[in-house]
This record gives C-alpha cells, sequence and structure tokens, in this order.
C-alpha cells in the first residue's frame, strides 16, 4: 500500500477593506507647511515695524502698519493651527484605521478619540498622540524607524511649549523694551517650528507608507487541504 499525501498549499488573504490616508496625509503635511510660513511671515514683518511700533508706543508715531498686519497674520495663524490639528488628526485615525484591520487584537494604549483630543487636552497632549502613532505603527508591523518618532516628539515639544513661553515675552507690549522682547520671543517661536516642521513631514510620510504597504502587501496563509488519500 503506497500513500499519496498532498502537500499543503499557500494562498494570500485578500487585500485589507480599508484604504491608506493619502489625502489626509497631504492635508497634515500641507497645512502644517502653511502654519509654519505664516510664523515665518510675521516674524519677518515684526522685525521689519520694529521700530515704528516701538515709536508708536513712545507716543512720537501717529500709527504703526506692523500691528495692524500682525493682528491679520495673528488670525491666519489660528486657523491654521486648527486646520493642522484637524487635517493631523484625521490622518492618525486614518492610520489606527489601517492598524486595527492588520490587527484587530493589539492592545492599545489610547482610544481613539485621543487621536483627535490628545493633540490639545493639557497635560496629556505631552504624550498621548506619541502613544497613538507608536502603537498603530506597531500594529502595522510598519518598517518606519523608531528613532523618527523620538526626534519628531522631541522637535514638536521644544516647539509648543518653548514657542508659546516665546512669544509670550514683552508683556502687555506697552514699552519699547516690551516690543523688543515681543519681537526676539516671535522670531524664536517661528524658527522653533520650522525646525520642527521637516520631522512631522517625514513621520507622515514614513508611516503613510507603511499604512500603504500594509493594505497592499496581502499576507500569507495556509489553505485547507483535502486529506491525504491511500491507493491500495
Amino acid at each position: 500500500m503506497s500513500q499519496i499525501a498532498s502537500a499543503p498549499a499557500t494562498t494570500s488573504n485578500p487585500p485589507l477593506p480599508v484604504t491608506a490616508p493619502v489625502l489626509s496625509a497631504r492635508l497634515a503635511v500641507g497645512t502644517a507647511v502653511g502654519w509654519t510660513v505664516v510664523a515665518l511671515v510675521t516674524a519677518v514683518v515684526a522685525v521689519v515695524t520694529k521700530g515704528e511700533m516701538q515709536a508708536y508706543v513712545e507716543g512720537t508715531g501717529d500709527a504703526s502698519r506692523g500691528f495692524v498686519i500682525l493682528t491679520v497674520l495673528g488670525g491666519a495663524q489660528i486657523v491654521l493651527m486648527i486646520c493642522a490639528w484637524l487635517a493631523g488628526s484625521i490622518w492618525l485615525l486614518g492610520v489606527r484605521g489601517v492598524a486595527r484591520a492588520v490587527d484587530p487584537r493589539y492592545p492599545y494604549r489610547r482610544s481613539d478619540v485621543w487621536a483627535v483630543l490628545g493633540w490639545v487636552v493639557p497635560i496629556v497632549n505631552l504624550w498621548f498622540p506619541l502613544q497613538v502613532v507608536s502603537d498603530s505603527l506597531s500594529a502595522m508591523r510598519g518598517a518606519s524607524p523608531r528613532r523618527l518618532l523620538t526626534v519628531w516628539w522631541t522637535a514638536w515639544l521644544v516647539a509648543i511649549v518653548l514657542g508659546n513661553a516665546s512669544s509670550r515675552m514683552g508683556g502687555d507690549l506697552m514699552t519699547p523694551d516690551q516690543i523688543g522682547s515681543w519681537v526676539l520671543g516671535t522670531c524664536i517661536a517661528a524658527l522653533l517650528l520650522l525646525v520642527a516642521l521637516p520631522t512631522w513631514w517625514a513621520v507622515v510620510a514614513r508611516v503613510s507608507r507603511d499604512a500603504h504597504r500594509a493594505v497592499h502587501t496581502p499576507t500569507p496563509s495556509a489553505a485547507q487541504t483535502p486529506p491525504a488519500t491511500s491507493a491500495r
């Protein structure tokens, strides 16, 4: 009696029923670029009109274009900050959706709501977004280097914490010295954003690439094979 056993065959699972967050990734980067550009323009205008503003608060100048232009730029910066937050949150929710499709049982440290609120809730915004990104990357088995996440988050915290402190230099802007301090702080805040921007761009690009790979690279699985048959 000879026994003929069929070798196990392998097939591939179908592509995941989700899509990589391509559009939201572009918006997340684009709004961050816009926010940074407006911050840099604000710093340049502040430096150029510093003398006019100082003369105005001293009472030796009738009007200052700087205050008017900077008020408009400040409003634009606030709008772009909100847009960057919304676009980044939508992108991160998209990444989390891909991660859940890849590994539904992964033990996430934070719920999906923190992909949105984690950026703006005081105290927890110092580490929650990093955990959301890191967990999503782990669930997708992403190849993005963890060191990149560390560099990005360090640059982001420095830009936000020190940037906010720098922008408050100058107090109530009632004296020429306060105007000078405020202009210096505005320049520091803009430069910190400029340094942080490439790291955010790199993280969005790398993590989005991992999400795209996870969606379009089927995982191998063993197919069910018929039982062995015997011949006499």
